[in-house]
């Protein structure tokens, strides 16, 4: 698959909250990810909230292998977020997968 480091794994979640269910999305997603920076292999996890709409929020996760980020999704944090959230949201959240590019792996 593509260029760059194939160890680790990065996702990228985007989330798109009802109007008037900002504060409640935020409030769930700040839990799961501050309890989800503790699985094993999460190397880095961070929320988002756009500056320019501000229904929408982005998690960024990034994994030390696919193997942990895909255990990852049958862990408690992970089942508990999203049935909290699915009712919130305007449409089902965009999970997309990344590899890394660095410059040297395009010299």
């Amino acid at each position: 698959m593509g260029v760059g480091d194939q160890e680790m794994t990065v996702v990228v979640a985007r989330f798109r909250a009802a109007q008037g269910r900002e504060s409640d999305v935020a409030a769930i997603l700040s839990r799961y990810v501050v309890m989800s920076r503790g699985h094993e292999g999460a190397l880095n996890m961070d929320l988002l909230e756009s500056e320019a709409e501000p229904n929408e929020f982005l998690v960024i996760q990034k994994w030390a292998g696919e193997e942990f980020r895909d255990q990852h999704w049958s862990h408690d944090d992970a089942v508990v977020m999203a049935e909290s959230v699915k009712d919130k949201l305007v449409e089902p959240p965009q999970i997309l997968p990344f590899a890394p590019v660095s410059a040297y792996d395009l010299m």
